[in-house]
């Protein structure tokens, strides 16, 4: 996992994990750590989380 925050906009931030599958991912969000992380992150920020799920399009080498 790994934590970003923006330059630009206080209160946002980002994580970035990845998972071996949708299964994996789809087990993760059910657990009770999970829960209790996102609500208590939503109290400190003051505003719902949202999340992405994506997937690569490409390398992320030149051109791709």
């Amino acid at each position: 996992m790994e934590v970003f925050e923006s330059v630009n906009e206080p209160f946002v931030f980002a994580i970035h994990s990845e998972w071996t599958n949708e299964a994996a991912f789809d087990l993760h969000a059910t657990l009770l750590h999970t829960a209790q992380f996102l609500s208590a992150a939503e109290q400190l920020l003051g505003h719902p989380v949202t999340g992405l799920r994506l997937q690569s399009i490409g390398d992320g080498g030149p051109g791709s």
